[in-house]
C-alpha cells in the first residue's frame, strides 16, 4: 500500500479486497491515490519556487538600496571635493591679492618719496639759479653804471666841460632806469617760467584743464623757454610713476599718423567713383602704416570695439586700460579667449599694476565660466 493514501480510501480498499478480492474498484482507487500524490508534489514545488522568488526579490531590493546609498556617497564626495578645490582657489586668489596689494602700496610709497626727493632737488636748483642770476645781474649793472659814468666824465674832461658831461649823464639816467626796470621784469618773467617748467618736468601733471594756465605756459616761447606741450588731449594712461611716464614719453618713437574720418570718407568716395573696381584706395597715412606694420581698423569699427571693451572693463574699474589694450590688439573677443600663459603675457604687455592683475584675472575667469 501507498503510505500517502488517505485513511478512508485505505479502509475502503481493504474492505473491497476482503469481500471481492482484487477487483477493478481497488485498482481505480490506487490510480486515484497515485494522482493525488503527484498533485501534492506539484503544489510543494510551486511553493518552493515562490519562496525562492521572494528570496531573490529581497536580495535585489537590498542590492538596490546598497547601490543607491553608494551613489549618494560618491556624489556627496565629488561635491565636497569640488567645494574644497573652490575654497582652495579662493584662498590662493586672496593670498595673491594681499601680496600684490602690498607690493602696489610699496610702489606708491616709493614713487611718492622719489617725487618729493626730485621736487626738493628741483627747488634747490631753482634757488641756486636764482642766486646766480641775481649775482650776475647786479655785477653787470654795476659795471654798466661805472662804464657810463667813466665815459661821461672822460668826455666832459676832453671837451673841457665837466658840467656838460654831468648833464648828459643826468639826461640819460631816466632812460637807463627804465631799461633796468624792463630788463629786471623780463629776467623775472623768464625765471618764473623756467621755475614752472622745471616743476612740470619733476611732477608732470596728466591733464592741464585750465585754458588760461595753458596760455600762460605757452608764453615761455617768447622769453627763450620752450613751449609746454598740451597734454589735455592725450588718451593714453600710464599707471606707473610720474618720472617713469615722463622718461617713456621722451624716449617714445614717433608713431605713424592714423587716418582721420574725413580721409577715410574721401578715400571711399574716390574708390566708388573710380572706373576700376577693386583697386586699392589711397588713404593718407596708409603707406606709413603698411611700412611700419601697423594695421588700423576703420573709425566706426574701432569706436564700436572700444565701446564694447570699455563696457566690459568698466564694472571692475579697469576701463583706463582700454586704449592700451586696443593698441596692443586685445579687443573684447580676444580677451575672453585668453587662457593661462596668454593671460599673464597680456598683463605683462599692458604693464598692469599688481593690484589690478587680480581684478583682471577675476573678470576674465567670470567671463569664461
Amino acid at each position: 500500500m501507498d503510505p500517502g493514501m488517505p485513511p478512508d480510501l485505505l479502509a475502503l480498499s481493504t474492505c473491497l479486497d476482503a469481500t471481492h478480492g482484487a477487483s477493478e474498484v481497488a485498482q481505480q482507487l490506487r490510480i486515484l491515490s497515485a494522482q493525488r500524490g503527484s498533485a501534492g508534489r506539484f503544489h510543494s514545488e510551486v511553493a518552493e519556487c515562490l519562496m525562492r522568488m521572494k528570496e531573490i526579490d529581497g536580495i535585489a531590493k537590498v542590492e538596490q538600496c546598497r547601490l543607491s546609498e553608494s551613489g549618494l556617497t560618491e556624489r556627496s564626495r565629488i561635491v565636497e571635493e569640488a567645494r574644497s578645490q573652490r575654497y582652495k582657489h579662493l584662498v590662493d586668489v586672496m593670498q595673491v591679492s594681499v601680496k600684490e596689494d602690498a607690493e602696489t602700496a610699496r610702489q606708491e610709497i616709493s614713487a611718492r618719496a622719489e617725487v618729493s626727493k626730485e621736487t626738493v632737488k628741483g627747488n634747490v636748483q631753482i634757488q641756486e639759479s636764482q642766486a646766480r642770476v641775481e649775482k650776475s645781474s647786479s655785477n653787470f649793472w654795476q659795471w654798466v653804471a661805472l662804464t657810463l659814468l667813466g665815459s661821461s666824465i672822460l668826455t666832459g674832461r676832453r671837451r673841457g666841460s665837466f658840467r656838460r658831461g654831468a648833464g648828459r649823464l643826468l639826461g640819460w639816467l631816466p632812460w637807463l632806469l627804465l631799461a633796468l626796470l624792463g630788463w629786471r621784469q623780463t629776467r623775472a618773467t623768464r625765471f618764473h617760467l623756467s621755475q614752472l617748467m622745471m616743476l612740470t618736468r619733476v611732477v608732470r601733471p596728466q591733464r592741464i584743464r585750465s585754458p588760461p594756465l595753458r596760455r600762460f605756459l605757452g608764453l615761455g616761447s617768447f622769453f627763450g623757454g620752450g613751449a609746454v606741450t598740451d597734454t589735455t588731449e592725450s588718451p593714453e594712461f600710464t599707471p606707473a610713476s610720474p618720472l617713469a611716464s615722463a622718461s617713456s614719453e621722451q624716449s617714445a618713437p614717433s608713431m605713424p599718423r592714423r587716418p582721420s574720418r574725413q580721409d577715410v570718407d574721401a578715400a571711399t568716395a574716390s574708390e566708388r567713383d573710380s572706373p576700376i573696381k577693386g583697386s586699392a584706395s589711397s588713404v593718407p597715412g596708409s603707406e606709413e602704416a603698411s611700412l611700419s606694420g601697423t594695421i588700423y581698423l576703420p573709425v566706426a569699427q574701432e569706436g564700436e570695439a572700444a565701446a564694447a571693451l570699455r563696457r566690459f572693463l568698466k564694472p571692475a574699474g579697469l576701463d583706463v586700460y582700454t586704449d592700451r589694450l586696443l593698441a596692443e590688439g586685445y579687443d573684447f573677443e580676444a580677451l575672453t579667449m585668453l587662457e593661462g600663459t596668454e593671460r599673464e603675457e597680456m598683463l605683462r604687455i599692458v604693464q598692469c599694476l599688481p593690484g589690478h592683475k587680480v581684478k583682471f584675472r577675476k573678470l576674465l575667469w567670470r567671463s569664461q565660466s
